[in-house]
């Protein structure tokens, strides 16, 4: 069975832990060996870093790894890495039953053929595929070179950048570079799902799954529940969540009904033997995370374990960084690309309101509400992948004037604007703040304005046009107002090439 949530941007893991109660599946019998290969990779080093990915695979990792799953996991894999990860994979399954892989990260196909894009891939050439990519046909023989039933989960159709690099470079040819990913071709006892159709592109969501990953965490708990009929309930859920844009796709060559939770003789299948106690393995998989719902739900699930204390332990010191947010300093590289980019004026007052990111920039803003008891409205809010959290701008008024500059560190070619307007916690909060209607868009020299829909939907604007930048500068020059408060607000903001 292949699912493939392919693109993203929290469901968050206590979800998955309540929702993944059982994946034992079940043709009549219970799987006596059952092995995952979960790979995440976010950390890109050639295009903008993805949020979700890592957060997803850390979720799926832990949560398989309680349920008794012989996991091997890696997150931000290299070339060789993933090779690697794939070579341990295809030797642990020998005579399991039942092989799950799960991908999320960049995929592309070219020429109809399918590849995962490690973290260290720059395809600036055609002949890169085979140096700097995995064929995910490759895999699939993997996990096809025995009979048994084969569930493969790729998170790899979002709006890719290395595919359009790979396209400009390849000149006429170039129509071979396809979106998204390429129907596979699956042999018996193999169910492959797609976030969205073969060709097209899915979302990537609002928090820290994607709205394919949220649908299908919420039916796989559900007794009794035949796959096929399963994956018929995420897409509903996705078309609903998406309002249509996204339609999850399915291919099956399964012979008989197979469920991933049941009441019946699945029930009493005998977990994998681990060489680690369930909490260990949960713990191995999300302790480099710096997701508080990935941390919290650790400590609601496993209460009385050890790594319980370290995960609070990285949840006050997460709690401690998120409340400096806004008040570093920027680094006298950025300085002066935000002098050379916006001018000595803008980057004096920008510089004292600026969080750094992980990417190698920033994002700062000329203004700032200060924090209200625990409430946090600084401009790293805007980069959390969190729209819970938001930016308010701090001046008098409704904060016509004030902009949000993200920083590159050096020029860039910008192609798309992301942004969740207003502060889209909930609805009853978006409403009461104020939120932005017309945005000036400044990448170096050059500008346009633009209307934003007000809605706390994802908005993405092309600013293709705008032509390569150091910086990207979005000015507030009016508003939607708030039914109580004054303050305009942002919740999310990113640029990607």
């Amino acid at each position: 069975m292949f699912i493939v949530p392919l693109c993203r941007f929290p469901l968050v893991w206590r979800t998955v832990l309540a929702a993944v109660t059982l994946l034992a599946l079940a043709t009549g019998q219970a799987f006596a060996k059952r092995v995952a290969l979960v790979v995440g990779n976010s950390a890109y080093r050639y295009v903008p870093e993805l949020a979700n990915p890592r957060n997803d695979a850390q979720a799926v990792t832990a949560a398989l790894a309680a349920l008794g799953f012989e996991v091997v996991g890696g997150f931000d894999l290299d070339r060789s890495a993933l090779e690697g990860k794939v070579r341990e994979f295809s030797q642990a399954t020998r005579g399991a039953e039942l092989a799950l892989f799960y991908y999320a990260g960049h995929g592309l196909q070219v020429a109809g053929q399918n590849y995962l894009v490690p973290v260290d891939a720059e395809l600036a050439d055609e002949a890169d595929l085979d140096f700097q990519t995995v064929s995910m046909d490759a895999v699939m023989r993997t996990m096809e070179r025995e009979r048994r039933t084969n569930l493969i989960i790729l998170d790899a159709c979002r709006n890719n950048p290395l595919a359009k690099n790979l396209a400009r470079s390849m000149g006429t040819r170039s129509a071979n570079v396809g979106r998204g990913l390429a129907p596979l071709e699956t042999g018996v006892g193999t169910l492959i799902s797609f976030a969205t159709q073969p060709g097209n592109v899915a979302l990537d969501g609002d928090g820290a799954n994607s709205p394919f990953t949220t649908a299908l965490l919420r039916h796989i708990d559900t007794p009794d529940l035949d796959v096929a009929l399963m994956m018929r309930r995420v897409r509903r859920d996705v078309m609903d969540a998406t309002a249509g844009q996204q339609v999850p796709w399915s291919n099956s060559s399964l012979t008989d009904a197979v469920f991933l939770s049941s009441g019946g003789a699945a029930a009493a299948a005998p977990p994998a033997v681990s060489s680690q106690a369930p909490d260990l393995e949960a713990w191995t998989a999300i302790r480099d995370s710096n997701s508080p719902a990935v941390l919290e739900a650790f400590v609601k699930r496993f209460p009385d374990s050890l790594y319980a204390d370290f995960a609070k332990a990285r949840l006050a010191e997460i709690g401690r960084q998120e409340a400096a947010l806004g008040n570093s300093s920027l680094n006298s590289d950025l300085q002066s690309g935000l002098a050379e980019t916006l001018g000595e004026s803008l980057r004096t007052v920008l510089a004292e309101n600026c969080h750094e990111t992980g990417s190698g920039g920033a994002i700062c803003a000329t203004s700032a509400l200060k924090s209200q008891g625990s409430n946090s409205y600084q401009v790293g809010n805007l980069a959390d992948g969190d729209r819970s959290t938001a930016w308010v701008e701090g001046v008098d008024g409704d904060g016509v004037g004030q902009s949000v500059v993200l920083v590159f560190g050096g020029p860039r070619p910008v192609g798309y604007l992301e942004i969740v307007n207003g502060y889209a916690k909930n609805a009853d909060i978006f409403r009461k703040n104020g939120r932005v209607r017309d945005i000036e868009i400044r990448a170096d020299k050059n500008k346009k304005r633009v209307r934003l829909d007000d809605t706390d939907r994802v908005q993405r604007i092309d600013i293709s046009d705008l032509g390569d930048a150091s910086a990207v500068e979005v000015k507030i020059m009016s508003v939607y107002p708030g039914s109580k408060y004054d303050d305009t607000a942002i919740s999310e903001l990113r640029v990607y090439n």
